[in-house]
């Protein structure tokens, strides 16, 4: 028997499986039935068998959920392309972690400089407009690594979601673009904000969220990731927060600062009574720094309650540098 035939023999009951691919019997069993991950065969007595390459390809699947990829998708995809993802995802990781131990502020580490970062742009635009999922990701995980956290946040993520907003305030992109650039979007900030993560101990702490009624939570996401390449321990706590559980996630961690991100401001009396409990709850030591379009209508609510609105996502440096002295 040959290696090949004998890594599809099945030969491996589920407990073997589990033990080795990290999953539970029972997630296995859902991936299984609802996405058709693998196929085992069964025994006389009707008990499943994996094979080795079974196991492989679970195991790859695995990695990959765990960095936010939909298991739906990726059970499509055969064990080969769920190898070059595993290691696409492995080098970015090692690239961000070199990134991380760096002097925050210093350059960004990168590879082979193989594009500019307005051509990963446009790239990422068009794999938007084919509703390519796979080179959407694609692009953008390679942005972080050929670019840095910093220069893909500046240069290729706050660009494409403009160019998503537009193009479908133009009628040009229809639900189904939004939403596909919008789950690459999430996995690929998800994964930097994973990766950046510093430990707590010496390290001063950000708490980013939207208030609210604002759904918008790419803003909330960047500014976090920004904040880590600065030197931050970030817990991002998501959107669409009410004051009290933003100042509740803000005190357990100790955090000195807080970053909102206000994109659309569609219910400005509930925006603006929202920013002022938090204020009230969170007392007058902890710093709130806003961003984002909508910021503009809630402009004297914020200067109210002594938050600093920031204009561009670069300015956020600078404000969390100067709420250090």
């Amino acid at each position: 028997m040959n290696q090949e035939s004998a890594s599809e023999t099945p030969r491996h009951t589920i407990r073997v499986a589990t033990r080795r691919t990290g999953l539970t019997a029972a997630t296995l069993r859902a991936w299984e039935r609802r996405y058709g991950a693998v196929r085992p065969a069964r025994s006389g007595t009707e008990r499943r068998l994996y094979s080795d390459a079974d196991i492989e390809r679970l195991r790859l699947m695995r990695e990959l959920a765990a960095q936010g990829h939909g298991v739906a998708q990726i059970a499509r995809l055969s064990t080969a392309e769920l190898a070059r993802l595993a290691g696409e995802a492995r080098a970015t990781t090692a690239a961000l972690e070199a990134e991380a131990a760096r002097e925050p502020g210093s350059a960004a580490v990168g590879v082979a400089d193989l594009a500019t970062a307005r051509a990963m742009l446009r790239a990422a635009e068009r794999a938007v407009a084919a509703l390519d999922a796979a080179e959407l990701h694609r692009m953008l995980m390679r942005s972080i690594v050929e670019l840095g956290p910093v220069r893909f946040l500046d240069e290729v993520a706050a660009p494409l979601c403009r160019c998503v907003g537009d193009e479908w305030e133009r009628g040009s992109f229809a639900v189904a673009h939004e939403h596909l650039a919008s789950v690459s979007l999430r996995q690929a900030l998800g994964f930097l904000l994973e990766t950046l993560r510093l430990p707590a101990d010496g390290a001063p702490r950000l708490v980013a969220a939207t208030p609210q009624g604002e759904r918008h939570e790419f803003g909330a996401m960047m500014a976090g990731a920004i904040a880590a390449t600065a030197g931050w321990s970030v817990t991002y706590v998501g959107a669409d927060l009410p004051a009290a559980d933003i100042a509740a996630a803000v005190r357990q961690t100790d955090a000195r600062v807080l970053a909102l991100s206000i994109v659309s401001a569609s219910d400005l009396p509930l925006l603006e009574a929202e920013l002022r409990r938090m204020r009230e709850a969170l007392g007058a030591d902890i710093g709130i720094v806003a961003g984002g379009a909508g910021t503009a209508a809630c402009a004297a609510a914020l200067e109210e309650i002594g938050a600093q609105r920031l204009d561009a996502l670069a300015d956020l440096r600078p404000a969390l540098a100067g709420s250090l002295t």
